[in-house]
């Protein structure tokens, strides 16, 4: 594995977070479903058994809402990691480009 971020690379951080962003998406409409589902079978319940039903229901609910919002934040993170890996390139770039341009010739030529 690659300890830097290469021009190859230089996308990776941003595609990340996006793929995140759609994988999130992905799993709150399955989780969308699968609630659906909970519901009609919560249909068949009675007592104690409905009303712990519809507690792990609210709780398998709350985690992914909780797991949605990390994914949110982390991609956030990665689109804003990957903004900061451009602007660094871009950066040096520049400078070393101005560094090469600011060198001058020798003052006089050296003779072998």
């Amino acid at each position: 594995m690659n300890a830097y971020v290469g021009l190859t690379q230089a996308d990776a951080l941003g595609s990340g977070g996006q793929q995140l962003g759609n994988e999130a998406e992905g799993l709150r409409s399955q989780l969308n479903n699968l609630i659906a589902d909970m519901e009609n079978d919560g249909q068949s319940l009675q007592g104690n058994a409905l009303t712990e039903f519809r507690r792990a229901r609210a709780e398998l609910t709350q985690r992914f809402e909780e797991l949605i919002a990390w994914c949110a934040a982390n991609g956030i993170k990665l689109g804003k990691a990957q903004i900061q890996v451009t602007r660094t390139d871009d950066t040096s770039g520049e400078e070393f480009s101005g560094a090469g341009s600011g060198l001058s010739g020798l003052a006089r030529p050296i003779n072998f």
